[in-house]
């Protein structure tokens, strides 16, 4: 999944998967919960979860990898 929004700094990458961090003391609506979720959903799933950049550089892109079965 990717975007083109505002994305997340680089040095944020591993802190937005704590519960109720707020990249840049963003001030948009929601708890933050939903990275940590998903960190969770995958781990216990043998999965790894990625960032990096988004759409033409912009934003940003979550990657999800699944071991084969």
């Amino acid at each position: 999944m990717a975007d083109t929004g505002p994305g997340i700094a680089q040095d944020m990458h591993e802190r937005v998967f704590e519960r109720f961090v707020r990249p840049g003391g963003a001030q948009h609506p929601g708890s933050r919960l939903g990275l940590s979720i998903v960190r969770r959903i995958a781990e216990r799933h043998g999965a790894q979860i990625m960032l990096g950049a988004g759409l033409q550089g912009r934003g940003l892109a979550v990657t999800l990898v699944f071991p084969a079965a």
